[in-house]
């Protein structure tokens, strides 16, 4: 706003001062929470989609010096893998294979523990499922090596050095956040010896590949319980709720965090981070409750569940690892889930994920049976039999994440690296129709670009960019019906070309199958999703590129629907001719060019509301803000929506705009003596004593400030 000042007086100068606005320190990747947890663990896919890493130099794992536990780095960006392998000889005779000597041997003493940081470079960055990185054309998932950018980018020892503690098994694993919860077990340290203590660490994870050690809390061990799984969630009072425990799980240490003054919260990024013991909960004094076997039978378990507590015996191993999930929020239902080999034998027993609704009330802590999933990892399409091509073991590193949209995903691996060229197998388990209905990730997505910085007054350009929705169509194929998991084909259309998905003969093959045939004319049930305009060709026949289309009578037309569909038999899918249903006939998939034009970016509407009213004004993919109602130092924001015109499915993102303060501005100064001449910046004389006239104008960029004008 202009200013007019009219003094009669000297020459003055005018005083200016300049605010500076400081920006505020980013925050850690976020805690998500799946709408419904119950819903998410009966969803999962009973097989794994095949994972695998290369070690890159990194210390080799063995069945007696194993990986222990796996956690996910949270949110978007590059994805990591975070995996615990323990250093201590075992206390048990333990058999393996021996490199050195290429005959089997038992353990070779003790060392330290190691936390592996494996970057997933290949997969996507938007925080949600992975898919498959061993998705090799002409090879069978057990020769597919993984891709060649997913490798341990680091191998930290627990060796005592820079900042690390000194133990030798790495255990079980969770991620809060840009936190990481590790348990230790097997002190070398003098002082952890003589003391007889066991550690939870905690480490800053915000530089996945330069973690930084924060704190670490001294637990004691005894007989029968030592910190060999942890688990950790935010509590609504702004602490933090921990359960350790180990060996057979027969006694489960609970703590909260503690504040510096009542009503306060706790930071995990703490370096001094204390915690309170709030409870000793022993399974066999204080039973889950409800027990598993009051379930109600159910599509998932018709006989009703059986289980309360592994009790760590032969034949109901004790978990390995654990992870607290919040359910809706902050502040909602809270959960249990551990993951487990039902035999202590390696190989022997089934891969099962128990879930566990929490009650803790400050002080008390109870379990009570919420649900189950007997997992397979064997990769979905693999048709062989029990120890062949067998991805991971619960008895050995697993773990769960949660994505940005609220997905449940669980994460296990081997014991070692029985993979393809000494690689490191592992599964991802996944919602069975890629994600839950309704998932934010069926939208379209959009990028605002920034943080943007504009000066008070001045107008700054905001470019959006728009991105296909992260979850695209996709096909699965089962060999039997009712979409059972018995064995089952996934094709994403990220992945079309990536294996022979043109002729189904030269994919995986079925146990002892005398005509090595594949995938082909395998199929007897299906489920496929596809957006509107863009449709799958389930052909009866292979088919090479350049050929004319199938004809009718040898294809069916899915898809376009924008929602999951699927035929429980294929005799109940007719071919587009109407001759005759597709059930053992499907040798080919091809995704038509309506896909592709669906997924195309600039096809995309962009729109923005700039002036906060949720009404969408501008229509373009770069607009102007203006801050000339605005004052400085603030902060403003502007919303830009992006729209798919075929279906009209939108999504939207904000854009931060930091407006800072700028000094006023003298416009124009005059001096006049009393004949009205000027005297202002020229060398015209006036006598001393005579009055002056002083004119002044001065401008603020921003809105109207409460201002001082002085003249010296």
């Amino acid at each position: 706003m202009s200013r007019l000042i009219r003094i009669a007086g000297v020459l003055a100068t005018v005083a200016l001062f300049l605010i500076t606005a400081s920006a505020q320190a980013s925050a850690g990747p976020e805690v998500y929470y799946p709408p419904d947890v119950v819903a998410a663990l009966n969803a999962l896919t009973e097989r794994a989609d095949a994972l695998g890493w290369h070690l890159n130099g990194a210390p080799d794992p063995s069945h007696c010096y194993h990986f222990q536990g796996v956690a996910r780095s949270q949110g978007p960006g590059t994805p990591y893998l975070f995996v615990s392998k323990s250093g201590n000889q075992p206390d048990a005779i333990c058999l393996q294979w021996c490199s050195d000597v290429n005959l089997p041997c038992t353990q070779v003493g003790d060392g330290p523990g190691h936390l592996y940081i494996v970057r997933m470079e290949s997969r996507d960055q938007d925080g949600e499922r992975l898919r498959s990185n061993r998705i090799v054309r002409g090879h069978e998932s057990a020769d597919s090596v993984p891709d060649s950018r997913d490798l341990v980018a680091r191998a930290i020892p627990m060796d005592g050095n820079n900042g690390w503690p000194y133990y030798g098994h790495a255990g079980g694993i969770q991620i809060v956040g840009d936190v990481l919860a590790l348990a230790l077990e097997h002190p070398y340290d003098p002082n952890d010896i003589a003391d007889n203590l066991n550690r939870v660490l905690f480490v800053d994870i915000s530089d996945p590949e330069n973690p930084v050690p924060l704190s670490s809390a001294p637990i004691p061990q005894s007989s029968g319980f030592t910190v060999g799984a942890v688990a950790l969630a935010p509590l609504p009072n702004g602490r933090y709720l921990m359960m350790v425990t180990g060996q057979e799980n027969q006694l489960v240490r609970v703590y909260e965090s503690v504040a510096n003054r009542p009503g306060d919260v706790t930071d995990l990024h703490d370096p001094g981070l204390a915690w309170d013991l709030k409870d000793n909960w022993r399974p066999a004094d204080n039973p889950v409750d409800p027990p598993c076997w009051e379930i109600p039978p159910n599509q998932y378990y018709p006989n009703g569940l059986s289980w309360g507590w592994p009790d760590g015996g032969l034949l109901d191993y004790a978990h390995q690892s654990y992870t607290f999930v919040r359910e809706g929020g902050p502040n909602g239902p809270l959960f249990l889930l551990g993951t487990r080999n039902s035999n202590a034998a390696p190989l022997l027993g089934d891969d099962m994920l128990d879930l566990y609704r929490v009650e803790y009330d400050g002080d008390t802590f109870r379990l009570g049976c919420a649900g189950q999933q007997h997992l397979f990892a064997h990769p979905s399409s693999d048709g062989a039999l029990f120890f062949h091509n067998k991805l991971a073991d619960f008895a050995a590193a697993g773990g769960v994440y949660v994505t940005p949209s609220g997905e449940l995903i669980v994460y296990a691996t081997e014991h070692d690296n029985d993979g393809p060229g000494a690689t490191v197998k592992a599964g991802e388990w996944r919602h069975r129709d890629m994600v839950r209905p309704g998932s934010a990730t069926l939208d379209p997505t959009v990028t605002p670009g920034g943080p943007y910085v504009v000066p008070e007054g001045s107008v700054v350009s905001l470019t959006a960019t728009p991105a296909p929705p992260a979850t695209k169509a996709w096909v699965e194929l089962w060999t039997d019906p009712d979409w059972t998991d018995d064995r089952y084909l996934v094709i994403d259309y990220l992945d079309r070309y990536k294996d022979n998905f043109d002729n189904f003969e030269h994919l995986d093959d079925a146990a002892f199958n005398p005509f090595a045939d594949g995938f082909g004319d395998q199929a007897t049930s299906a489920r496929w999703f596809a957006p509107g305009g863009c449709s799958m060709s389930l052909n009866r026949n292979h088919i090479n590129p350049g050929d004319p289309p199938p004809s009718a009578d040898n294809r069916a037309t899915v898809g376009g629907a924008g929602v999951t569909e699927g035929e429980d038999h294929l005799d109940g899918l007719e071919d587009d001719a109407g001759d005759d249903g597709m059930n053992d006939s499907i040798s080919s998939v091809e995704f038509l060019p309506g896909c592709d034009d669906y997924y195309d970016s600039s096809r995309f509407q962009l729109a923005w509301d700039l002036d906060g009213d949720s009404i969408f004004e501008t229509f373009a993919q770069t607009v102007s803000f203006s801050a000339r109602s605005l004052d400085g130092p603030t902060s403003a924001a502007a919303t830009v929506r992006v729209r798919h015109p075929y279906d009209g499915r939108t999504g939207t993102a904000m854009a931060a705009i930091q407006v800072l303060n700028v000094p006023p501005v003298v416009t124009s100064l005059l001096i006049l003596d009393g004949a009205g001449r000027e005297v202002s910046g020229s060398a015209a004389p006036t006598l001393v004593g005579l009055p002056l006239t002083l004119t002044a104008r001065f401008t603020d960029p921003g809105i109207a400030d409460t201002q001082t004008a002085s003249v010296d």
